[in-house]
């Protein structure tokens, strides 16, 4: 794709989701899960630039439609997240052993839901919706759309670079917010990339990676709150040694992101006046 189609976008991630979400109602897996869960992602970040781009297009419905199955998949993705890595350390915190069964037998539930949940999902619903927007994109004017997306990031970025100006160290909900934004502006480059000259192979992974840092403090706060929510049930077990050593995890994960924080500047430009980092000469 040398120039950027709006409307062939909008077909490959349409048609991404449709056959992840065929999948995974026909064979339901973590991995299928998985799948789907990316695909929605990639969808709502194009419908986004759509109506960034065009504020009068209509798409309230479909996106409320998309985020509602999108969040359905929180609590399940928490959970299998904690079993991974407390699997990891029960044999060196037996008593681990009690909240790895209770954290399977939750897993098992909301598998059950979800997999209920994504036989509810209908296509035909959805397909009314995403034709009429799909109709709408094909009015929009081709005319200066290379300049209007690259604004569009511009400013995205620019509120990624006010959440970071934000962050304070000892408010992990400011590092969280950051993350919110960071990966929206990281979809919308993954949408756009067609038109990016010279657009490096391993950016996108990179971003990833520093999304990925960010993540990792959500989930060990998470695991820190629901393990002293789990062991306070049970006042007979002495566990601050397994708090603490959670509670450490969290601040490891906390510094490892802070200490590669500016690598937020290699991933686009600070200005539009500025060239983009992939092309200055100071890397």
């Amino acid at each position: 794709m040398t120039e950027f189609d709006l409307k062939q976008v909008f077909d490959q991630r349409r048609e991404y989701y449709r056959s992840n979400l065929t999948l995974c109602q026909n064979q339901f897996s973590e991995k299928g899960v998985h799948d789907l869960r990316t695909s929605i992602r990639r969808l709502l970040a194009a419908i986004e630039i759509f109506q960034n781009l065009d504020p009068k297009l209509r798409c309230r419905k479909l996106t409320r439609m998309l985020k509602n199955q999108l969040d359905s998949f929180d609590r399940l993705r928490d959970t299998q997240v904690m079993l991974i890595e407390i699997s990891a350390h029960v044999i060196e915190f037996p008593d681990l052993k009690r909240f790895k069964e209770f954290l399977s037998l939750k897993e098992k539930d909301l598998l059950d839901r979800s997999n209920s949940k994504i036989k509810k999902f209908h296509l035909d619903d959805f397909d009314s919706l995403a034709d009429r927007l799909l109709n709408k994109i094909s009015e929009y004017p081709e005319t200066g759309l290379t300049e209007s997306l690259i604004e569009l990031t511009d400013n995205v970025y620019s509120g990624v670079l006010k959440k970071y100006k934000e962050i304070d160290p000892a408010r992990p909900l400011s590092i969280h917010k950051m993350r919110i934004a960071f990966k929206k502006f990281r979809y919308t480059v993954e949408c756009i990339q067609p038109i990016l000259f010279d657009f490096p192979e391993d950016l996108l992974k990179r971003m990833q990676n520093y999304q990925t840092l960010m993540g990792n403090i959500q989930d060990a706060i998470v695991m820190d709150e629901e393990i002293k929510k789990f062991y306070r049930r049970d006042t007979s077990l002495d566990n601050r040694d397994l708090i603490n050593f959670f509670q450490e995890r969290f601040l490891i994960a906390n510094q490892k992101f802070l200490s590669g924080i500016r690598e937020l500047d290699k991933f686009w430009r600070l200005s539009a006046s500025e060239e983009f980092s992939w092309r200055s000469k100071e890397k």
